[in-house]
């Protein structure tokens, strides 16, 4: 009897075991130590026009909220996991009223697996956001967000056995090139509301064959090409841009050229500018 007893105890035990550990999974997943970082925010404490808040939970895990001290423009929140690794960061033109999320998952190795697009905050969620009587902070909110979205748009990134990325979304890395991946500003995030950027995710092909000679680089954002990238012998030289129907918009000659601004607002133009100088 007193077998049995112990026997419906240790089960019990596991069945309690098993329920949290799924729920632990859930919203963090299998995460190594010090994971890949592909985004690191332009704006940090030490900028005179912006603030971090910084909020915790009872599992370590933290939300930094970025925003201006003396005016509204971008909302921007970094949500990290227990072992410091980025998950979520939710971003939107404060106007707008609207928070969307780029989430980033990891393998067991800490290498980023897969990198998501999703929807809007609810309404719901965001008013409490937004609340000064609000019960929740944005930690929570965040969090619940990471465990409850269903992404738009999936980026995932497939290794071959020597761990060589092979493709990302639906880019495929030729012979002859390496993938570099990151998540960036991509126009004036910080400087404009309701046409102020966005945050995205940007993929680029470089040439490992020709560095001795003239070669041509490939930049993605998602899947989208935005800008071919012409090298001599490892120089920059030229770019060429592309808008959302594939079109090739302009060629510029400028070395300086600001990549990010350049390709957001060519990415969205309808007509070809190829002939203006």
């Amino acid at each position: 009897m007193r077998i049995l007893y112990y026997y419906i105890l240790t089960i019990l035990f596991m069945l309690v075991s098993c329920k949290d550990g799924k729920e632990e999974v859930s919203v963090w997943g299998q995460e190594a130590d010090n994971a890949e970082k592909i985004y690191i925010p332009s704006v940090n404490r030490e900028d005179d026009e912006f603030e971090q808040i910084v909020e915790f939970d009872t599992d370590n895990s933290y939300c930094v909220n970025t925003r201006h001290k003396t005016f509204a423009f971008s909302e921007h929140y970094c949500l990290y996991s227990p072992k410091g690794n980025l998950r979520l960061i939710a971003t939107c033109g404060s106007e707008t009223c609207a928070l969307s999320a780029t989430i980033i998952d990891y393998d067991s190795l800490g290498r980023v697996s897969n990198v998501k697009m999703t929807g809007l905050l609810p309404e719901d969620d965001y008013r409490m956001l937004k609340s000064s009587e609000s019960d929740q902070n944005s930690i929570q909110i965040m969090k619940r967000w990471l465990n409850t979205a269903t992404p738009l748009v999936e980026y995932p990134i497939k290794r071959d056995s020597l761990d060589n990325v092979v493709s990302i979304g639906t880019v495929t890395v030729p012979n002859g090139y390496r993938a570099k991946y990151y998540i960036d500003e991509w126009g004036p995030f910080w400087t404009s509301d309701l046409n102020g950027g966005t945050i995205n995710f940007f993929v680029v092909l470089e040439n490992t064959e020709c560095v001795d000679g003239s070669y041509v680089n490939y930049m993605y954002c998602g899947n989208d090409l935005i800008a071919e990238l012409a090298y001599w012998k490892g120089v920059f030289i030229k770019t060429r841009t592309y808008n959302n129907k594939g079109i090739m918009v302009k060629q510029y000659n400028n070395r300086d050229i600001n990549l990010n601004h350049t390709t957001y607002y060519d990415f969205l133009t309808e007509e070809p500018k190829w002939y203006i100088e």
